[in-house]
């Protein structure tokens, strides 16, 4: 097994920050900045079933993805939120970490007075760089939660 490289104070702050505006700025559809936390090229993948996954790359894309994604078919809005645990991170490069978040997602329509419910039981996998002083995602895969493996980086 490797040593996973300790993140500093800061900069687990600042990721952190990164990860709680990531589902903030979806929910609320403030989707200019959600888009703004990936890097140019920034990629974000997920399951659709057991076979099928979706994978949106570049910020044109992930921005035409987050409008799809608010709407509900007849016309109303999607309700979501993002509640993330707490997240394992190792420095892998000077300017480069990887990340390990689980997630519970809850969702329902807008218009309904009912309350939303559980969605999926999940986590992300980032790999977030920092680019001209600001981390960025690279690349943020989603799985649900026991799915897959922890990326080695961050096995001890």
């Amino acid at each position: 097994m490797n040593t996973p490289e300790p993140v500093d104070g800061e900069t687990r702050a600042l990721v952190t920050d990164l990860h709680s505006r990531y589902g903030a700025y979806f929910d609320y559809g403030h989707l200019d900045a959600w888009v703004a936390l990936f890097t140019e090229d920034g990629r974000l993948e997920f399951p659709l079933s057991e076979e099928e996954r979706m994978v949106v790359t570049g910020r044109q894309e992930l921005l035409a993805f987050g409008e799809q994604a608010a709407q509900i078919p007849g016309g109303s809005r999607l309700v979501s939120a993002h509640f993330t645990g707490l997240t394992l991170m190792s420095r892998v490069a000077p300017d480069r970490l990887v990340t390990f978040t689980p997630v519970a997602m809850v969702g329902g329509d807008r218009t309904r007075a009912t309350a939303p419910g559980l969605d999926a039981v999940g986590a992300y996998i980032d790999d977030i760089v920092l680019v001209d002083g600001v981390w960025l995602f690279r690349s943020r895969v989603a799985d649900l939660y026991g799915h897959g493996r922890l990326p080695d980086e961050l096995v001890r």
